[in-house]
Order: structure tokens, then C-alpha cells, then sequence
């Protein structure tokens, strides 16, 4: 079997601070986003591209500040002692009206505890209510806007490691979710591989998937939760100027997800193939011509089978 080809260092980690407003999918400079030119970028390195991103997200600057008031209403002044209105109890009763005395103090004092428990659920009602909820993109198939797929099975990887486990595999995503959220969870999403080869069903060649940006559909097979620090240092790159602004968060992230695919997996490949010489052949003799490898027309697709 011949060696996995070799990775192209400028594709595998280029400078990601570029982000599709649309499908929130993380790029390089100057990328265009492979979901179609109606698809917004703007950078998160500079400070238009972040008013731009928080106005997506958290909505317009007076929304915000208008949620920043809300969030610092206090909880009220507290609770006053269950005895304060007791301003004749200088003297204690004997017998029979001490015992009604003491009944009647437990009674309103358990009155009283009932009313400022329901309060503090009312108030954190409102306030789980009334919270700013980020808006974020939904999750999109495989195959969202591409031609139709094509089946075969990963014979042969560069092994790459999942940025969220560390384990080895041919190609991961990393998508970060909120759980409360408007219009979709998805705030950030990111695939990527070092290569790998894919042998397509009956005989109808070999797909060599490059170096790269990848997108990837197949199950989530790790988490971490937000604030881990595996998690966040994905995040901080890529938002430079995140501990700076304290407008919001443009990755306001609960669960950050990883999925993976390695060789032996069944995959399905939607994007148009362009024919080449296999670059690991013979230039070819007498026998005939050298092998031929089929690989992706832009950003390859790949769907976990």
C-alpha cells in the first residue's frame, strides 16, 4: 500500500478569524464560504466585522444595553425576620395563651416562608423568561447545496487527531451549540483533515480527499461542556478580541460536540471529481497509461454511513 499523501502545511492550519454570518462555518482570510455567494463573512479580528457579528447574534446595540439593564436589577431588598412584627411580645402569656401564642407565630411564620419562597420563583421565572437569547444557525446536511453522493469506504489516512478527544482519525468536526437559543443552535462549526484516500463502491476509482477544510455529517462521538479549557482553546483564537469587549460573547457556547470518521468507515462523498494522474504511480510505459486518482472540485462534503 502506498504512503498517505503528503500534507499540504498552508491548507492544514491557516489563520481562522473569518466566520460565515449564515451558517457560522470558521474560514480563512479571504475564504468564501462552499454553501453559495449569498453567504455572508465578515472577520472577527476587527472591530467592524465583531459590531457586525454581535448585531447577528445578541441583536442591535440598544437591545443590548437595554439586556444589560435587565440583567442588573437586583433580586430586592431581603427578607424581613419572621419576628419584626411582633411589637408586643415584650411579655410572655402563661398557659393556654402562650400555646395559642406559639401557634400562631408558627403558623405565620411558615405563611411567610411559602410567600418569599414563591417570590424568588416568580422573580427567577421573569428573569429565565426575559433573558437575551444569541441567535444561531441550524445544522445542515452533507449534502446541502451539492450534487448527488457517492459511496465508498476509506481505505487510507494521514491520521489527524480530533481537536475536542485527541484521538486519532481520518477527518473530524467540531461543532459549538447553545441550548437556548433563536432561530438555531449552532454558533461555530469547524472539519478538517490531513488527507485520506476513498475507494468507491464497484470498482469506479479512488477519491484522494486533500489537505484541509473539510464538512463533515456524522455522529457526535465527544463532548465538553462550555468553560473547559480543551473547549476554550478553541474558542480564544479565534476571537482575539473576546476578553476585551465586554458587548457580548460572539461563541456563546454550552456544549461544544466532535465528530470523526477513520478508516474502514463507509462514507458518502458530495462533490463534483475531477480526473488526474496518480501523482504516487509510474509516469506510465509500455503497459499503458499510469493510474488515474479522482479528487474534489473545491470543499468536499463527506456524510458517515
Amino acid at each position: 500500500m502506498n504512503s498517505a499523501p503528503p500534507p499540504n502545511e498552508a491548507a492544514l492550519a491557516p489563520a481562522r478569524t473569518h466566520i460565515c454570518v449564515d451558517c457560522r462555518t470558521l474560514l480563512a482570510p479571504g475564504e468564501r464560504c462552499d454553501l453559495g455567494p449569498a453567504h455572508r463573512v465578515v472577520s472577527l479580528a476587527d472591530a467592524p466585522g465583531r459590531r457586525s457579528m454581535l448585531g447577528e447574534i445578541w441583536g442591535s446595540p440598544e437591545v443590548r444595553k437595554s439586556a444589560r439593564r435587565a440583567a442588573q436589577v437586583g433580586a430586592g431588598a431581603g427578607a424581613a425576620s419572621s419576628l419584626d412584627w411582633c411589637t408586643g411580645c415584650d411579655g410572655v402569656a402563661d398557659g393556654e395563651g402562650f400555646l395559642v401564642m406559639i401557634a400562631f407565630m408558627l403558623i405565620a411564620g411558615v405563611f411567610m416562608l411559602i410567600f418569599y419562597a414563591l417570590r424568588a420563583l416568580y422573580r427567577a421565572y421573569v428573569a429565565h423568561r426575559d433573558r437575551q437569547l444569541p441567535c444561531g444557525a441550524g445544522a445542515r446536511a452533507a449534502s446541502t447545496a451539492r450534487p448527488k453522493g457517492r459511496d465508498g469506504t476509506i481505505v487510507r489516512e494521514r491520521s489527524t487527531e480530533g481537536p475536542l478527544s485527541g484521538l486519532p482519525c481520518a477527518a473530524w468536526s467540531v461543532s459549538l451549540s447553545a441550548k437556548s437559543f433563536l432561530h438555531g443552535p449552532l454558533m461555530l462549526s469547524d472539519a478538517g483533515t490531513l488527507g485520506f484516500d476513498v475507494q468507491l463502491d464497484g470498482g469506479a476509482g479512488v477519491v484522494r480527499i486533500p489537505p484541509g477544510r473539510v464538512r463533515l455529517e456524522a455522529p457526535t462521538v465527544f463532548t465538553r461542556k462550555a468553560g473547559d479549557p480543551v473547549a476554550e482553546a478553541i474558542t480564544d483564537p479565534i476571537d482575539p478580541l473576546r476578553a476585551a469587549d465586554p458587548d457580548g460573547d460572539l461563541i456563546p457556547y454550552d456544549e461544544a460536540r466532535e465528530a470523526r470518521v477513520e478508516v474502514g468507515q463507509r462514507v458518502r462523498l458530495h462533490v463534483e471529481l475531477d480526473e488526474i494522474p496518480d501523482p504516487d504511480s509510474a509516469a506510465g510505459d509500455y503497459r499503458g497509461p499510469p493510474r488515474m486518482l479522482l479528487v474534489p472540485r473545491g470543499v468536499p462534503a463527506i456524510k458517515a454511513l
